[in-house]
């Protein structure tokens, strides 16, 4: 309708959960960003925004082992530097590719949002319309053959995940979503420990360490620190943007 939001659960190791940071930086291009990072790791595997409008979140995609190519945290990093969503998808899909990986771009100027999948065979990109997520697994024609089967990783989480927002998805009318529903299915525990929200239990020690929302039409970018079931009922949330 008159919206449109990209959200995101960014999850990892329970370790994670104190020492993310946010950076802003203004690189010799001039195209300035601010992403969520994780220690040792370049900027843009996190939730990101630059000056230009480009917004990239990403999912982690299994697979058995790294071709010879460019590592997907590299890719990532130079999407950060686009300056609009064609350049941004062509960096997405450099050749050649190292590993797996799973896109979220959006582009506040140009009102669009872009579903890129790459492997380091293939990608496919998809501009879909009305509701749509995306977790930890392939799913598009051209990339789905080349789902290894033997992950590394626990397909078992993704796949659980797809299923509970799948479900909530259909409860809601495309033309009545709030930002509160998107939150509340974010927020979900069904499956658990392998729920969208998921909290550590036992052996598991993956956990939601933030939840990111963009709001393409007020050009925001909104960070809820922690689990989204606590979070948003607290209010721990920043607003960043240019």
């Amino acid at each position: 309708e008159h919206h449109i939001w990209l959200a995101h659960n960014e999850d990892g190791h329970r370790d994670y959960h104190d020492i993310l940071f946010t950076l802003k930086v203004t690189p010799p291009s001039g195209v300035a960003f601010i992403s969520l990072v994780y220690p040792g790791i370049a900027a843009g595997s996190g939730p990101s925004l630059n000056s230009q409008g480009i917004i990239q979140t990403t999912n982690f995609i299994p697979g058995r082992k790294s071709e010879i190519g460019v590592p997907r945290y590299v890719i990532g990093r130079a999407v950060l530097e686009a300056k609009d969503l064609k350049e941004a998808i062509q960096l997405a899909t450099f050749e050649e590719r190292a590993y797996p990986f799973h896109h979220n771009i959006a582009s506040m100027d140009e009102k669009q949002y872009a579903s890129v999948e790459t492997t380091p065979e293939t990608f496919e990109v998809r501009h879909p319309k009305g509701i749509y997520f995306h977790t930890n697994h392939l799913i598009f024609e051209k990339t789905i053959n080349n789902q290894p089967q033997n992950q590394v990783g626990n397909p078992l989480s993704s796949l659980s995940r797809y299923i509970v927002i799948s479900e909530k998805i259909k409860q809601i009318e495309p033309g009545d979503i709030q930002v509160k529903d998107i939150l509340s299915i974010l927020s979900a525990h069904e499956r658990k420990p392998y729920s969208p929200c998921r909290h550590p239990q036992g052996k598991i020690s993956g956990r939601t360490l933030c939840t990111a929302f963009f709001d393409i039409g007020e050009r925001t970018f909104r960070l809820y620190k922690g689990n989204p079931c606590e979070a948003v009922k607290k209010d721990q949330v920043v607003t960043l943007g240019f």
